[in-house]
């Protein structure tokens, strides 16, 4: 009633205004998330793997807080689900010279969620890939490999692949760029890759297990 009075979710312009000016309503997001979580729970029988937030809402303040609260008040299965954080030292992303302002300014929102998930015990990914401008969809095998290179035990890279001759959604702005995602990812050559890299793909798991 309050994000979203008309049924239409704001744009990420004015959401982000309205985290950072403290204008979200805090009961309304966690009562929002824990119906999510209680929707997955009935279509799949399980909490999920993981969470994350469409263009990383998770991480911005009362959204972040709503989420995390659930997990201290049990909510959220702590042992079973990580959370994505979008955190990468800067002169990492600089670095890797793909998207630098936009990985910034993500890295940015997201500073500090990671140590906050490691305090209520929640495993977290603890390098942040992935940020493109779907600009290069003819050949994505160079950017990704740069993704590939940089610190951290746990790294994820975002990705949005799609498959070649899925039905084309005119409102799909980056459908060629998924395709790119998939041929690459489809192919011998992101093996050789990750080999090259010393990286194997895998779920996030705790230490030990």
């Amino acid at each position: 009633p309050h994000l979203a009075p008309d049924g239409r979710f704001p744009s990420l312009g004015v959401l982000i205004t309205n985290a950072f000016t403290r204008q979200l309503d805090y009961l309304e997001i966690k009562a929002e998330i824990g119906r999510q979580l209680q929707r997955f729970k009935a279509i799949c029988g399980r909490q999920p793997d993981f969470i994350d937030g469409h263009q990383h809402v998770h991480v911005l303040p009362t959204v972040r807080r709503a989420l995390l609260d659930l997990v201290g008040d049990g909510t959220i299965d702590r042992d079973r689900i990580w959370i994505r954080s979008c955190e990468e030292p800067f002169p990492q992303i600089v670095k890797r010279r793909v998207e630098v302002p936009k990985a910034i300014f993500i890295a940015l929102l997201s500073r500090g969620l990671s140590a906050q998930a490691a305090k209520l015990g929640v495993m977290a990914n603890d390098s942040f890939r992935g940020i493109t401008g779907f600009s290069l969809a003819s050949d994505f095998r160079p950017v990704f490999k740069r993704f590939l290179l940089g610190p951290g035990m746990r790294p994820l890279a975002m990705c949005h692949p799609a498959m070649p001759g899925y039905p084309d959604d005119p409102t799909d702005t980056i459908a060629e760029a998924r395709r790119a995602e998939y041929r690459y990812f489809a192919s011998e050559e992101l093996s050789a890759d990750l080999k090259h890299a010393g990286i194997e793909i895998g779920r996030l798991r705790r230490r030990g297990t």
